[in-house]
């Protein structure tokens, strides 16, 4: 996301993220069925809540580790703009 911001000249001033794993609750069997990403993303400047969601959707399909898991992985972001 970041490189894809900086190529979007979008000015970056944070960036947070608090990733979650769920697992089942019986403990079987024994792998991640779904992993939830809350990136918290500070912008400076006039950009749309949008356009960054819009990055962030791009950089996901475009993520390597992602692609090659076949658990359900989420986003759930912060933005915030200043």
């Amino acid at each position: 996301f970041l490189h894809l911001a900086a190529k979007a000249r979008i000015d970056v001033v944070s960036y947070d993220d608090e990733p979650v794993g769920v697992m089942p609750a019986d403990g079987t069997p024994l792998r991640l069925t779904r992993i939830v990403l809350r990136p918290s993303i500070g912008v400076r400047g006039q950009v749309s809540e949008e356009r960054v969601r819009r990055l962030l959707d791009l950089a996901h399909r475009e993520c390597y580790i992602a692609n090659s898991l076949t658990t359900e992985i989420a986003l759930e972001p912060r933005i915030e703009s200043g």
